[in-house]
């Protein structure tokens, strides 16, 4: 039985430090690009700046017709 386990941990270290060799091969990806130029960032902020306020301006529009109807109908 101790035979057996011994056996078994001596695979589990094997195999756990075989399989270590080509991890950096493993971990890039080719399809990410590893530098940013700062106009794509620009850009994506000023889009979220965009929808942010077009998004605000909507609900501010949207609460106001809401609260106006309310009041006329009273």
């Amino acid at each position: 039985m101790r035979n057996n386990i011994i056996k078994i941990l001596g695979l589990i270290v094997v195999f756990a430090f075989s399989s270590c060799e080509e991890i950096e091969t493993l971990n890039k990806n080719p399809n990410e690009p590893s530098v940013v130029t700062a106009s794509v960032l620009m850009t994506s902020g000023m889009r979220t700046m965009g929808n942010s306020s077009v998004n605000q301006s909507f609900l501010l529009g949207n609460n106001a017709a809401q609260l106006t109807a309310k009041t006329l109908r009273t």
